[in-house]
Formats: C-alpha cells, structure tokens, sequence
C-alpha cells in the first residue's frame, strides 16, 4: 500500500504541473526546450529505479529482513532525483514567469515560499540516506509520508492561488471597476 501510494503521489505531482501552452517550456526557447527532454528523460531513469528500490523493500518486508546498504542509498537518491527533477521541470516551465512583477505581494510572497517549500522537499530525501533506515516499512512509510504531504501543501497552494495562476490573469487595479465601464456610450 505504501509503494503504491508513492507511486501515486508521484504521478499527481507530475501531472498538477501542467502549463498552459504559452508558458510551456517548449515554446518560451530552445535551451529550456532541450533541458526539459533531457529532465524527463532523466525523470523516467529515476523512477524507474524507484521502481526497484520499491521492488527490494517489498522483497526486504517479504523476507522479513532489513535493507541492504544498496536498497536504502537507491530508494534516497531515486525520490531525491525524482523531486528534484520534477522542481526543474516547474522551474523550466514557471522559472520567470511566476510570480509576476505586478502581482500583489502576498501573492508573491505566497508563490516564494510554494516554490522554496517544493525545493525543500526536494532534498530531504537524500538526508535520509544518511540516517541508514534498513526497515524497509519505517523507509516506505517516511518517503511515502513526505510525498503524501508535498502533495497536501502544493494543493493547498494551488487552491489558495489558483485566480492568480490563470495565464490570461490581470491584476484587478488595472481592471474596470463595473462590466458597464466596458461598454463604449455616445455620451461625450
């Protein structure tokens, strides 16, 4: 159940990302468009070998045993990568982008700290390695734990931002007070 769940988060992360085609990384220049192929190419090699990290916790739990050496440095370095990655992908999309200039400043402030909380999480998967968890449920439990609440807080994020996010978003002292104000009279 846990694997399964951190296989889940990982796929709600990777698809709540999703630019709308101005801001795709794709279309805003040539070095962002190569860097984002090669961080998903790189993304698929580390979840592939998230796939087997799981695979050895399921065999050390089966096996009623600990994790080698191997297994715990593999599941650290592959949800770390995996994190990383996928803050790189944001970055290539929204890097410039988000927060904007005339954006009010709880708005930004907001956005600052979602992005400094995603890279945060990013990393911590890799101090784990160093705390040498072999029980292979306490290794599952913590990674699943910490995807489980990354997911939590950028939905958050996202709820509370979401009228900022929108790409034709345009801040409301510079727009029309009335839906009348849009209306061309004859008068004058």
């Amino acid at each position: 159940g846990l694997s399964f769940l951190l296989i889940f988060m990982f796929t709600l992360l990777f698809f709540h990302m999703q630019p709308s085609p101005s801001n795709h990384a794709l279309r805003r220049d040539r070095i962002r468009g190569s860097c984002l192929m090669l961080f998903h190419r790189l993304l698929g090699l580390s979840l592939v070998a998230l796939g087997v990290s799981v695979r050895l916790m399921v065999e050390a739990v089966i096996q009623g045993r600990s994790m080698t050496q191997f297994a715990v440095i593999l599941t650290g370095c592959s949800v770390g990568m995996s994190l990383l990655l996928l803050y790189g992908i944001r970055v290539l999309h929204y890097g410039g982008v988000l927060p904007r200039k005339n954006d009010p400043p709880r708005v930004i402030w907001l956005m600052n700290v979602w992005w400094t909380v995603f890279g945060t999480f990013a990393v911590i998967p890799f101090f784990l390695i160093f705390a040498n968890i072999t029980d292979a449920l306490v290794a599952a439990s913590l990674n699943s734990g910490l995807i489980f609440a990354l997911c939590l807080i950028e939905s958050t994020f996202t709820h509370i931002l979401e009228p900022f996010l929108a790409a034709n978003y345009v801040p409301a002292e510079t727009q029309p007070l009335r839906q009348s104000d849009l209306i061309p009279t004859n008068e004058g």
